[in-house]
C-alpha cells in the first residue's frame, strides 16, 4: 500500500464528545454538535477520524478526499462504503442497503477486517445506498 496524499482532502477539527481513543481510522458522527463513535450502520457519518483523542479534546477529521480507513471486512477496490455498527468501512450496495449511507469508496483492498486501507470519502453530503 502506498502512502495516502495529503493536500487533497478537506479535514476539520470539533470536540470530541467521549474519549475516541480506539477510533482512529473510524467513521465517526455528530451528537450535540460533537464528534462520537458510530453506534449502528445506519448512523450519518462525519468523517474519518485521523487520531485517538481523549474527550473533550480537539478530533481531526477526514471529510472530503482520500484518506486511511480500517476495513469491517473483506473489500476490493472500487467498492462502496459506509460505516459498519462500529464505524469501520463495511461494502454497501445499492438497491439492497437502502437505510445505510455510502460515504465513499474503496482504493486498496482488505482481505478481512480491521485492516487499513485506503479511500476515497465524502461525508459532506452522505448519501443513502437506494
Amino acid at each position: 500500500m502506498t502512502a495516502v496524499a495529503q493536500g487533497a482532502e478537506v479535514r476539520r477539527s470539533f470536540e470530541a464528545g467521549e474519549a475516541l481513543t480506539s477510533y482512529q481510522w473510524h467513521l465517526v458522527k455528530f451528537s450535540a454538535g460533537k464528534l462520537v463513535h458510530i453506534a449502528a450502520a445506519t448512523d450519518v457519518p462525519a468523517g474519518v477520524l485521523q487520531e485517538a483523542v481523549a474527550s473533550g479534546r480537539q478530533a481531526e477529521i477526514v471529510v472530503t478526499g482520500p484518506t486511511l480507513i480500517k476495513s469491517a471486512g473483506s473489500l476490493s477496490v472500487g467498492d462502496l462504503i459506509g460505516p459498519s455498527a462500529n464505524g469501520r468501512a463495511d461494502g454497501k450496495t445499492p438497491g439492497t442497503d437502502t437505510t445505510e449511507y455510502v460515504a465513499g469508496t474503496v482504493w486498496s483492498a482488505a482481505g478481512g477486517g480491521d485492516q487499513l486501507i485506503e479511500a476515497v470519502v465524502d461525508c459532506a453530503a452522505p448519501h443513502r445506498a437506494s
